[in-house]
C-alpha cells in the first residue's frame, strides 16, 4: 500500500498497474455512486430507515452464522460462549429492526465520526495525488465529507430521522463525481 506523503515523488500513469482499466472502473463506479446518491437524497426518510433495517438484518444474519458454527460441535469448550455471542448478535439485529429510531441515533453519531475521519483521509489522499490532473476535486470531496460529519454532530439528535439518507446521498454524489474527474485526470496523465 503506497501512502505517499506530500512531496514524495512524482505521480505517473505507470504508478497504476493498468491505468486504462483503472480509469474505466473508476469512471463507472463514480457514475453509479452519483445515481445512488441521488436516490438517497430524493428519499431521505426511506434511505435512513432502509439503512437501519439493513444493519439489523446484517447483525441477525451474522448471529445466525455464529449459531450454526456453535451448533456444529456442542461438546466444544467454547460452545456456550459461541451460542451466547450468536444470540447477542441476533437480538441486536431484532432490536435495531424493532426500534429503528434508537438505532438511528447511534448510527447518526457513528456516521458523523466516520465522515470526519474519512474526509481527513480523502484530503491526505488528494495531497498525495497532486501530480494528477483534477486532484483538487478529491481534495474538495474530502473537505465536504469532513464538513458533513461536523454538521451531523452539530444537528444531533434532531437530524437523526432524515440526515443519514441525505448525508450519505451527498457524500455518494460528491465522491462519485470526484472519481469520474480523477478518472479523466488519469487518462490525461496516461496520454501525456
Amino acid at each position: 500500500m503506497d501512502l505517499r506523503l506530500i512531496g514524495q515523488g512524482e505521480v505517473r500513469a505507470s504508478s497504476w498497474r493498468d491505468p486504462e482499466r483503472t480509469s474505466d472502473l473508476m469512471s463507472g463506479a463514480g457514475a453509479l455512486l452519483v445515481v445512488l446518491g441521488g436516490v438517497a437524497i430524493l428519499m431521505p426518510f426511506t434511505a435512513t430507515f432502509v439503512t437501519a433495517f439493513f444493519v439489523g438484518a446484517l447483525l441477525f444474519a451474522g448471529g445466525g452464522v455464529r449459531l450454526r458454527h456453535a451448533l456444529d460441535d456442542k461438546s466444544a469448550p467454547d460452545f456456550g460462549w459461541m451460542a451466547l455471542t450468536a444470540g447477542a448478535y441476533m437480538l441486536a439485529g431484532v432490536l435495531v429492526a424493532a426500534f429503528p429510531g434508537m438505532a438511528l441515533l447511534t448510527m447518526t453519531l457513528m456516521l458523523g465520526s466516520f465522515l470526519v475521519i474519512g474526509g481527513g483521509l480523502k484530503v491526505g489522499c488528494a495531497l498525495a495525488l497532486r501530480g494528477v490532473a483534477r486532484w483538487g476535486v478529491l481534495f474538495a470531496d474530502g473537505v465536504v465529507t469532513l464538513a458533513l460529519g461536523v454538521l451531523l454532530w452539530a444537528g444531533f439528535p434532531e437530524n437523526a430521522l432524515w440526515a443519514l439518507g441525505v448525508v450519505v446521498g451527498v457524500d455518494m454524489i460528491i465522491g462519485g463525481a470526484a472519481m469520474v474527474a480523477l478518472s479523466s485526470g488519469l487518462r490525461r496523465l496516461q496520454m501525456g
